[in-house]
């Protein structure tokens, strides 16, 4: 015997059957079952219709979040899985009337859509076409920068139509390309100028090193350096961070040069009587000054152990003050001075021990002697600090030389001069390094900068390594003659 359906409540919307709750078909969707009566069906029936406002609220909220978006294409997938939730969800309502709401936001956000990916296509093409003209402008640094805003627009840019999403995006890949093949070619091309103009600022370094040495022809030497700096005028530019040690090495040559070339005449003028006392300074500017005493006292005549003998007794001459006349005033300081100049330029007639101690003596009186005006402050520090400093100097060869070799003073006398001629090299490279360091430092201020105190103080520093620098190559001469003169 066949079972009997039993008919139930109804509403627009459903109805109760065998106990279970029916939403009617519609639209594309068949009746399906949404529930079970557990009390009574009417009450079944008012819960699933209570139940609509939920997915009601839903579409409300989607809707009006669609009109106040700036950006209402991000809303077309939330769209699409609220129609598929809907579909599914278990209530009583009118819902043919919430799925033509869907339809309708849909269809206006589909024609944003196709709008704004036409606007993404057009702004993708004005990109590209500046992208290539950027290929044609020289100034390499700034299209970099320009480049890198193009990019980055790119990538915030939105997606184009799919059929033209290929096309559009390998046009810009290849436009980049042959930008970067470009710059590619210049830079290379660049790279090679800078090598082929740092080699020919190396090749004018080497060309007046040996005119810058102390044994050089002065003749010689002042004729080769005006010719290499016109020739160094003519290279052409390299970067700062590689120019300035090459033109820091080429002008401590050619100051060299000079300096030798104001030594040579300061002999000349000795020579003849022309000139009484006064200074070298390092700079090469001054006038009225004499040459630095080479190291050695005694013209090379060495003891076998590498000390010094004592200088010759013959009365010094009497040291004059330099031109301009010095003010009345001032001279019983200057007396004072010279006096203190003629100590320190002995002590290296004496046991270099005591002449250390010596040294340090009369510097400490020279700060208490006062002060002269210029030029004769100048003239006469610098020689009295070259005195002191050249013992000084002396001392620390001395000292390297026996931590190098413990029992120097037991070797023949070659071997010494060997050893310490080596010191004497390391030191100056030494002294180069933190000189050209310095130099770099001082010549990048401005004149207001290297007027300001903690400035004077670092120009003040270069003026003694340069003084140290340069009695150092004279005990270098000095020490390498000693050697050639002793087979």
């Amino acid at each position: 015997m066949g079972t009997t359906s039993q008919a139930g409540k109804s509403n627009d919307f459903g109805f109760v059957r065998d106990g279970k709750v029916y939403l009617n078909a519609f639209l594309h969707l068949p009746e399906r079952q949404i529930g079970e009566v557990k009390e009574t069906e009417e009450a079944a029936l008012a819960y699933f219709v209570n139940r609509f406002s939920i997915i009601e609220n839903k579409v409300n909220a989607l809707i009006e979040n669609i009109e106040t978006a700036q950006n209402k294409g991000s809303y077309l997938m939330k769209l699409i899985h609220l129609r598929q939730q809907m579909e599914k969800f278990d209530a009583l309502g009118d819902f043919p009337t919430l799925f033509v709401r869907l339809d309708e936001a849909e269809t206006t956000l589909q024609n944003l859509i196709v709008q704004n990916r036409q606007k993404n296509l057009e702004i993708k093409q004005a990109l590209i076409a500046e992208t290539e003209a950027l290929g044609n402008d020289g100034d390499w640094k700034g299209v970099s920068e320009k480049l890198k805003e193009i990019k980055s627009k790119w990538l915030k840019t939105g997606a184009v139509a799919k059929e033209q999403e290929e096309e559009i995006e390998q046009r810009f890949t290849d436009v980049l390309n042959a930008f970067f093949d470009k710059r590619k070619v210049y830079f290379d091309e660049r790279a090679r100028l800078i090598e082929e103009r740092v080699k020919k600022y190396e090749e004018l370094i080497a060309g007046i090193e040996p005119h810058a040495r102390m044994d050089a022809h002065i003749g010689k030497a002042v004729r080769a350096v005006r010719a290499l700096q016109e020739e160094w005028k003519t290279v052409g530019p390299v970067p700062k961070e590689q120019f300035e040690p090459l033109w820091a090495k080429f002008g401590r040559f050619k100051k060299d040069i000079f300096r030798n070339l104001k030594i040579a005449k300061r002999k000349r003028e000795e020579a003849t009587g022309i000139l009484g006392g006064g200074s070298y300074r390092s700079d090469g500017n001054s006038g009225g000054s004499r040459p630095p005493r080479p190291y050695n006292p005694d013209g090379g005549q060495q003891r076998s152990s590498g000390g010094y003998q004592q200088r010759s007794s013959a009365p010094r001459q009497p040291i004059q003050p330099p031109r301009p006349v010095l003010p009345a005033e001032y001279q019983a300081i200057f007396d004072q001075k010279m006096e203190l100049i003629n100590e320190a330029e002995a002590l290296l007639g004496i046991d270099l021990r005591t002449a250390v101690e010596k040294a340090k003596a009369l510097q400490f009186r020279w700060r208490n002697t006062g002060i002269l005006p210029a030029p004769f402050k100048n003239e006469t520090n610098e020689r009295f600090l070259t005195a002191t400093d050249r013992v000084q100097e002396l001392n620390n060869v001395q000292k390297a030389a026996f931590e190098r070799s413990h029992f120097i003073k037991s070797k023949p006398l070659r071997e010494q001069l060997s050893i310490k001629i080596s010191v004497v090299q390391d030191l100056i490279k030494k002294d180069e390094a933190e000189y050209n360091a310095n130099i770099r430092v001082f010549e990048a201020l401005s004149l207001e900068e290297k007027a300001l105190p903690p400035n004077k103080a670092l120009y003040a520093k270069i003026s003694n390594l340069r003084r140290k620098l340069r009695i150092k190559y004279e005990m270098l001469a000095d020490m390498e003659k000693q050697l050639s003169n002793n087979p």
